[in-house]
């Protein structure tokens, strides 16, 4: 069993994990962004509609991680993703001429900050523990949210209605 690993000192990790299945037109992308110290620093999950391919989620949740880190302003942030075929895609020097060359060009250019590092293929597991890590961030999140809004019983519920 493989398990999380942390980022170098003053560092930030995010980690980014789709989901797709062939029958369906939509997937699912998901992140979460931790310290070097494991502490939850913030997390995405969203549902996306017209998905070709795993690669294609895997692609969109690093665009949606890396706009999340652009939002937030975050530097020195390190980047795994469990796809190598989309890591190699944005980690090529040569031109992308695949279908999702798009997709790939605006991750690119999207980092130019942090840098990709890949989790070698075929990491069992690492969409449940990405998704354990989204669901804990948003119970995190939740309980600072109570706090600085003075209410109880606030609640926090991923959807995947559009």
């Amino acid at each position: 069993m493989k398990f999380w690993t942390r980022p170098t000192a003053n560092y930030l990790k995010l980690n980014t994990d789709g989901v797709f299945l062939p029958n369906f037109s939509f997937g699912g992308a998901a992140g979460v962004i931790r310290d070097s110290h494991s502490q939850f620093q913030a997390c995405f999950a969203a549902r996306q509609a017209s998905i070709s391919s795993p690669e294609h989620i895997e692609l969109v949740a690093m665009q949606k991680g890396l706009h999340l880190v652009n939002a937030l302003q975050l530097r020195s942030v390190t980047i795994e993703s469990d796809c190598l075929m989309a890591v190699q895609a944005v980690n090529a020097l040569a031109c992308d001429l695949s279908p999702l060359a798009a997709l790939v060009h605006v991750i690119r250019s999207l980092v130019n900050r942090p840098k990709i590092f890949c989790i070698p293929h075929g990491r069992i597991g690492l969409a449940s523990k990405v998704f354990d890590q989204l669901q804990e961030g948003l119970r995190h999140a939740a309980a600072i949210l109570t706090t600085w809004l003075g209410r109880k019983n606030l609640s926090i519920r991923a959807s995947w209605e559009s």
